[in-house]
């Protein structure tokens, strides 16, 4: 039986999410394709959240300004024109003992 797709739920907590906010994911499997995070916002994952990326690759976006790839298998290691988006997007920062 597949997952439920989370991703529209996740994307509208995270686009409504005030600066300096949080969205908390409590303990469970989600599966949702690219999700995007704005600054300032923090993204916490209860003991037992998951979060599972979309195995269909047609579901990411393809971010504009790049070039479309031919072959990803040769081409990703080298670079990443024309893949579609992972599944967290935005701004990284890392935290000490994140």
């Amino acid at each position: 039986m597949a997952r439920p797709d989370n991703t529209c739920g996740c994307r509208q907590l995270l686009s409504t999410c005030p600066k300096g906010g949080t969205v908390y994911v409590p303990a469970g499997r989600y599966r949702t394709a690219s999700l995007f995070m704005k600054s300032n916002t923090t993204l916490y994952l209860e003991k037992g959240a998951v979060l599972l990326g979309d195995n269909d690759r047609t579901h990411y976006p393809i971010l504009p300004g790049v070039l479309p790839s031919e072959n990803e298998v040769d081409e990703l290691p080298d670079r990443l024109g024309g893949q579609p988006a992972g599944q967290l997007c935005g701004p990284v920062e890392h935290h000490a003992g994140a």
